[in-house]
């Protein structure tokens, strides 16, 4: 987000002299953005979950292997 933000921001027409007096446009695209993209990043995040092959079996397996191995330092 942090990296993309200042993009986000010059493509709405924010203009920082405006201040608090922006355009119609510009407080439009902000809310636009700000809604349009969250939901985008969790449509992706869904999208991506099938691939995330870790069960909650193998969770545990690896928790005890890595406490054996906590145990045998």
């Amino acid at each position: 987000a942090l990296l993309i933000s200042g993009y986000v921001i010059s493509l709405t027409g924010f203009d920082v002299a405006l201040g608090a007096g922006q355009s119609v446009s510009t407080i439009f695209w902000m809310r636009l953005m700000a809604v349009v993209i969250p939901a985008a990043m969790i449509l992706v995040a869904l999208a991506l979950i099938p691939f995330y092959t870790i069960t909650e079996a193998r969770a545990h397996d690896i928790r005890s292997q890595l406490k054996q191995r906590k145990n045998e330092a």
